[in-house]
Formats: structure tokens, sequence, C-alpha cells
């Protein structure tokens, strides 16, 4: 039997019926188009027994971003960061070659050993937010980090 690699997108559904979940950015469509996507600085991600590489992203208020998520272990693990995915105005979630979602209500990302994911977003509220994998023993053993948010400069430098 062929083997399947899964990667999971857990995407929330509350908004189709015109309710925003509670905390997430509530009009994401302004920042999603007046950002300039050609210009959209790529980010990696690396999770692997029991790491993130790197340990800390730090990212600018109004900026557009490509973050890929790329799981170079053994094993399955995630990216879990809630409320830092309540803070950018997501644009899209991408497994290459295989599904592009445009959703803009995240919560994490669950990949397979090989599989990498891409979200694009704006990164909108300043803050940090902790990020872990949620596997079983994972967080525990130091797959922890965060998203460092700034607050752009006055004068927009």
């Amino acid at each position: 039997m062929a083997s399947t690699t899964k990667v999971w997108l857990a995407a929330g559904l509350l908004g189709l019926a015109g309710c925003i979940p509670a905390g997430y950015v509530k009009d994401p469509t302004p920042w999603v188009q007046e950002a300039n996507w050609a210009e959209a600085q790529t980010l990696r991600l690396e999770l692997a027994e029991y790491r993130l590489s790197p340990q800390v992203l730090v990212l600018r208020e109004g900026l557009s971003y490509v973050l890929e998520i790329v799981n170079t272990g053994r094993e399955t693990h995630s990216f879990s960061a809630p409320e830092f995915l309540k803070a950018v105005a997501a644009r899209k979630a991408e497994v290459p070659e295989v599904a592009e979602v445009r959703a803009w209500r995240f919560t994490a990302f669950q990949l397979a050993p090989g599989r990498s994911v891409r979200l694009s977003f704006v990164a909108v509220r300043p803050g940090t937010y902790p990020v872990a994998c949620t596997q079983p023993g994972h967080a525990d053993r130091g797959m922890r980090g965060a998203v460092q948010i700034e607050k752009t400069p006055a004068g927009g430098d």
C-alpha cells in the first residue's frame, strides 16, 4: 500500500455566517488587498526533533510575509500559535503542489515528515506570541518558541 503524506490545515469556520471569532483581525481584506505581495519577505521556520529553528521570529507591523513552515524531522510536528494567527491578516496557506487554502482564520498547522506549508499574511497586531508543537511531549522537550511583531516606528522606517 502506498504511503500517504498528510498536512492538516486547521481553519476556523465560524466566519461563514458573518460571525467573527473573538480575537481575530476584524476585517483582513484591506490589509491583504493593499499589501505588495511581490515584495513580501519570505521566512523559513524548521520543525524537527525537538526544536524550532529559529526559535524566535521577528516581524514588523504592517509588512507582508510568506512564512514557510517545514518539517525537517522524522516525526509529525505541528505549528500551534493561535494568538499569533489571530494577530495577522492571512491571505492564504499553500501546501506546495498539493493545495491552496484561501482563508483568513487558522489556528495551527500539522505537518508530516518532509512536508511544508506556506502561510501568506500581513503582520497586524504588535506583541509577542507563543508557538509550540502540540504533539504529545514535544513542547516539553524543547519545541517552543515565539513570534514577535514589532510596532512600526513613527515615520514608517
